[in-house]
C-alpha cells in the first residue's frame, strides 16, 4: 500500500515554484497517494498536476491572520481524515500554514527566495520572526541552493542536520518537445532577427528595466535586434512603467511584451540568446528552461541561484566584471529597483551591454555556450532530482 504525502502551496497559477511542485506531484504520484493541496482558487493557467487536488479556500473574504487560522483547521481536517506521512510546502504562507497546523506530520518546508532581497521594513521583520522562531522547528527544511542553505544556518539558526539543498528538476523531454513547436504566424517576423530574449514574471524581482536599458544602448551600434520579454505582469503600475521606457528610449518598436505564454520554450527555441537581470532569486527556473532549449546565456550575479548554475565551481558571488563562466556569462546584479531613460547606465548596466555584445557578435562563442548549456541543463533531470527528495519523505 502507497503511503500518503501532502504537497502544499499557495496555488498553482503561473510560477517557478508552481511548475516544480506540479511536476514533483506527477513524478511522486508513481510511488505514493499524492494530495496536491491549494490554499486559494484554481484559475485556467495551472500548471497540469498530479494526484488529487484539494482548494482549502471557501471564497469567503478574511483578514490575513483569519486566512492562516481557516487553512490550519482545513489541513488538520484533512490530515485527520487521510493521515499523510509528510507534508511539503511550498513558498511562504504555505510553509506557515504547514508549520502551525497540527497534523501529526512530517512537516518538511522548501525555501525558495532569497528574504532579505524579497522584503524591506516591517515585513521582513515580521518574516524573520517566522523563520527564527517558528520554520526553524521544521523537520527538514529543503533549499533551492547551497548559498541559501548556508544563509538559513547562519542567520536564522537552522539546524544544519536538518537541511537540505535540492535544486529544481525538469521534466527535459517535455521542455525540449514544446520547444519544437512553431511561433504563431503574427510572430514569425520577429524571429528573423538576432533576439534577446528574458522569461520570468515582469516585475521589480526580474530587473528587466536594466536589460530594456542595456538593450537601447546596444541598439545604436546593432539595430537589427529585438528585445522579446515573456511573462505574467504581476505589477501593472510597473509594467507601464517599463512600456513608458522604451518609448522614452525610442525602443517601443523593438520590445516585444508576449505577457503569460503556457508553452514559452518555443519562443525561447527560436531566439539567440536569453538574459536573466534579476535583482535576486533562489533558483531561477527560466535560466535552465532557456538552457535546455539551447540558448547561450546570460545572468545577474544576484542571490542566490545563477553562479551555482552557471559557475557551480566557484565561490565568489558578486561578479565585478563579465565573467564568462563554464557554462555561461555572469554579470553585476542591479541595485535599483527602476532607472528612468534620462539617466546615464549605470556600471552594471553598462556590463550588461557588454556581455549582450560579446555573444550577439562571435558566433562561435555562442555555439560553444549553446552546447555548454544544453550539458549543464540535462544535469537537472527530473529522474535524479527526485530521488533526493524521496530519501526525506
Amino acid at each position: 500500500m502507497k503511503e500518503t504525502i501532502f504537497l502544499l502551496i499557495n496555488s498553482l497559477e503561473c510560477g517557478g515554484a508552481e511548475r516544480v511542485l506540479a511536476n514533483l506531484s506527477k513524478a511522486l504520484e508513481k510511488e505514493y497517494t499524492v494530495f496536491l493541496i491549494q490554499l486559494y482558487r484554481q484559475t485556467e493557467e495551472d500548471y497540469p498536476a498530479g494526484g488529487q487536488i484539494i482548494v482549502l479556500d471557501d471564497g469567503k473574504k478574511r483578514n490575513r491572520l483569519g486566512e492562516y487560522l481557516f487553512f490550519k483547521r482545513k489541513l488538520e481536517m484533512y490530515a485527520r481524515q487521510y493521515r499523510p506521512q509528510s507534508i511539503v510546502s511550498f513558498l511562504l504562507n504555505a510553509c506557515l500554514c504547514n508549520m502551525i497546523a497540527n497534523t501529526g506530520a512530517k512537516k518538511i518546508i522548501s525555501v525558495r527566495n532569497y528574504l532579505k532581497k524579497q522584503f524591506k521594513g516591517i515585513k521582513l521583520s515580521i518574516w524573520e520572526f517566522v523563520f527564527k522562531h517558528v520554520f526553524v522547528r521544521a523537520d527538514m527544511t529543503v533549499s533551492v541552493s547551497d548559498q541559501m542553505k548556508r544563509d538559513l544556518i547562519r542567520d536564522y539558526g537552522f539546524d544544519p542536520e536538518k537541511s537540505a539543498v535540492i535544486y529544481n528538476p525538469y521534466t527535459i523531454c517535455e521542455i525540449q518537445n514544446a520547444a519544437r513547436e512553431p511561433v504563431e504566424e503574427e510572430l514569425v517576423s520577429i524571429f528573423t532577427h538576432p533576439v534577446i530574449i528574458n522569461l520570468g514574471n515582469v516585475g521589480r524581482q526580474k530587473g528587466q528595466c536594466h536589460l530594456i536599458r542595456a538593450f537601447a544602448a546596444l541598439k545604436k551600434a546593432a539595430d537589427d535586434i529585438k528585445l522579446v520579454i515573456i511573462g505574467k505582469t504581476t505589477n501593472t503600475e510597473y509594467v507601464d512603467r517599463l512600456r513608458q521606457l522604451t518609448v522614452d528610449l525610442d525602443v517601443a518598436d523593438d520590445v516585444v511584451f508576449l505577457g503569460y505564454r503556457s508553452n514559452p520554450h518555443k519562443y525561447l527555441a527560436k531566439s539567440t540568446l536569453f538574459a536573466l537581470p534579476s535583482l535576486y532569486e533562489g533558483f531561477p527556473n527560466a535560466l535552465v528552461e532557456a538552457m535546455l532549449c539551447g540558448l547561450p546565456v546570460i545572468a545577474a550575479d544576484c542571490m542566490t541561484g545563477p553562479r551555482e548554475i552557471l559557475a557551480p565551481d566557484t565561490d565568489n558571488p558578486g561578479a565585478k566584471i563579465v565573467e564568462e563562466c563554464e557554462y555561461g556569462l555572469l554579470v553585476p546584479a542591479a541595485e535599483e529597483d527602476f532607472v528612468d531613460a534620462h539617466t546615464p547606465l549605470t556600471e552594471d548596466e553598462i556590463l550588461l551591454k557588454r556581455a549582450l555584445e560579446l555573444l550577439l557578435s562571435n558566433a562561435q562563442k555562442r555555439e560553444r555556450y549553446r552546447q555548454k548549456s544544453l550539458e549543464r541543463g540535462n544535469m537537472f533531470a527530473m529522474d535524479s532530482i527526485i530521488e533526493k527528495w524521496k530519501e526525506i519523505i
